[in-house]
C-alpha cells in the first residue's frame, strides 16, 4: 500500500473514534495536526501500569493489549484494542497513574493526544474541544452507569432500575435582582464573576421546604448550583447524602441525556440557580472560557468517581454472590450473628458507593462526610460500621 492510502486508511480508523466521530471534516483535518502519529513495534509497551500518564492513543492500525496486575501478582489481559477504539483518554484529563499496561500484538500505528494540545484547543478551535470532553464525558459517564449496575447486581435488594419519587417536581419561584455575595455561597472552583456570567445564562429560584428539585426517573436537563440551604439526595425513598450550600448538582445533566438517579428534596427554604443544556450549549458555541473551563471539570469528577469507585471496590466486587444472599444461614449462634451484620455492613458499604457514582457532585472524599440514614432518620448498626469502612 503507498503511504498516501496508507494514510487516508488510518484516517479512516480515526474516524470511527468515538470522541472524534462528532466532529465536522474541517474540524477533523484540524484535530490530525494536533496529534502525533508513531509507528509501534510488536511487542512493544505503550502505556506501562502505575506509570504517570497524560495523554490519551486512537489506535488507527493494528491491534493492542491492555493487561492488569492485581494485588495477588496476576497479570491478565482485560482487554484487546481494535483500529478506530481509543485508550488512556482518562489520564488526558486527569493525569494519573495508568490503570493498566498497553502494549502492541503486533506492529500497530497510533495517533497520539497530549493534555497540553488538548488545552491549547480551547484557544485555538475550540469546537474542536468542546466535541472532544463531551465525548468522553459521555463515554466515562456510561462506564459509571455499567459500574452501578454491577453494584446494584450485588446488592440484589436495591434495584438497578429507576423508581420515581412519589412526589412531584417543583416549579419553584423566579428570584430577581443582582446576585448579593454577602447571602449565597459560591460554588467550590467558581468566582464570584462566574458566577455572575452564569447567572446571566440560567435562571435564580427559591424552593420552599419539601419542594422536590429533580425526581428520580425523570430526564434530567438542568445543572442546580445551591446557592442558599441544603437539599437531602434521596435513592429509592432512602436518604443518601445531604448538599450544603455551595454544591454543584445535576452536572451531567448538561452534557447527557439520561434519567436522574436520585431526588432531590429541599431542607428548608432553598435558592438555586439553574442551567439548563440549551443555556450551557449557547455559552459553548459562544467559546465562553468558563464554559469549557466548567465542561472540563465535569470531565475531571466522572473520571475520579470513577477511579476511585474502582479503587476501593477491588476487594468487594468480585465477592461470590452466594456472600450477599438474603438466604444465608443464621442460626441465633454467636457465628450467625456476626455473618449476618458483615452482609449488612457490606450492603450499607455498596449502597453508599452508589452515592458516589450519581451526578450529583459527590467525590469520594466527600462520601465519609455524608450523612447516611434508614427510614427513621437513625444510623443502624450496620451503617455506623459501613462509615468506618471508608475511614
Amino acid at each position: 500500500m503507498c503511504p498516501s492510502d496508507r494514510k487516508k486508511t488510518e484516517h479512516q480508523a480515526l474516524r470511527g473514534a468515538v470522541i472524534f466521530a462528532g466532529l465536522s471534516e474541517q474540524d477533523f483535518q484540524l484535530l490530525l495536526g494536533a496529534l502525533r502519529r508513531t509507528v509501534v513495534p510488536a511487542g512493544e509497551t505503550i502505556f506501562q501500569q502505575d506509570a504517570m500518564g497524560d495523554s490519551l492513543i486512537a489506535l488507527a492500525d493494528g491491534c493492542l493489549s491492555v493487561r492488569y496486575k492485581r494485588s495477588s501478582g496476576d497479570n491478565v489481559q482485560v482487554d484487546r484494542v481494535e483500529p478506530g477504539e481509543i485508550v488512556g483518554e482518562m489520564s488526558c484529563f486527569d493525569p494519573a497513574p495508568r490503570a493498566a499496561t498497553v502494549e502492541a500484538i503486533e506492529d500497530s500505528v497510533v495517533y497520539e493526544l497530549q493534555r497540553v494540545v488538548l488545552h491549547s484547543l480551547d484557544d485555538n478551535a475550540p469546537r474542536v474541544a468542546t466535541q472532544i470532553v463531551r465525548a468522553v464525558i459521555a463515554l466515562v459517564h456510561q462506564r459509571l452507569l455499567a459500574l452501578e449496575s454491577r453494584i446494584a447486581g450485588k446488592l440484589g435488594a436495591i434495584s438497578s432500575k429507576h423508581r420515581p419519587s412519589s412526589g412531584r417536581r417543583a416549579a419553584g419561584t423566579v428570584v430577581s435582582g443582582s446576585l448579593d455575595a454577602e447571602t449565597i455561597t459560591v460554588p467550590k472552583g467558581l468566582e464570584p464573576t462566574d458566577l455572575v456570567v452564569l447567572a446571566g445564562a440560567g435562571i435564580r429560584k427559591r424552593y420552599d421546604s419539601g419542594d422536590e428539585l429533580c425526581v428520580e426517573g425523570e430526564r434530567g436537563s438542568t445543572c442546580l448550583f445551591v446557592l442558599r440551604g441544603q437539599l437531602e439526595l434521596l435513592r429509592e425513598g432512602r436518604r443518601l447524602a445531604v448538599l450544603a450550600s455551595g454544591s454543584i448538582a445535576g452536572q451531567i445533566a448538561l452534557v447527557a441525556d439520561s434519567p436522574r438517579s436520585a431526588t432531590l428534596r429541599a431542607l428548608g427554604e432553598v435558592e438555586t440557580l439553574e442551567l439548563s443544556r440549551s443555556d450551557f450549549e449557547g455559552l459553548l458555541l459562544a467559546a465562553s472560557p468558563l464554559a469549557l473551563r466548567f465542561q472540563r471539570q465535569i470531565a475531571a469528577t466522572a473520571i475520579r468517581q470513577h477511579r476511585g469507585v474502582l479503587r476501593r471496590l477491588e476487594s468487594v466486587i468480585d465477592l461470590p454472590d452466594s456472600s450477599l444472599s438474603d438466604n444465608a444461614d443464621n442460626d441465633d449462634n454467636e457465628s450467625g450473628a456476626s455473618t449476618a451484620s458483615g452482609e449488612d455492613a457490606l450492603r450499607e458499604q455498596l449502597a453508599d458507593y452508589m452515592a458516589g457514582l450519581t451526578e450529583w457532585g459527590i467525590s469520594l472524599d466527600d462520601l465519609q462526610h455524608i450523612e447516611v440514614a434508614d427510614t427513621t432518620g437513625q444510623l443502624s448498626a450496620a451503617e455506623v460500621r459501613a462509615r468506618k469502612r471508608f475511614q
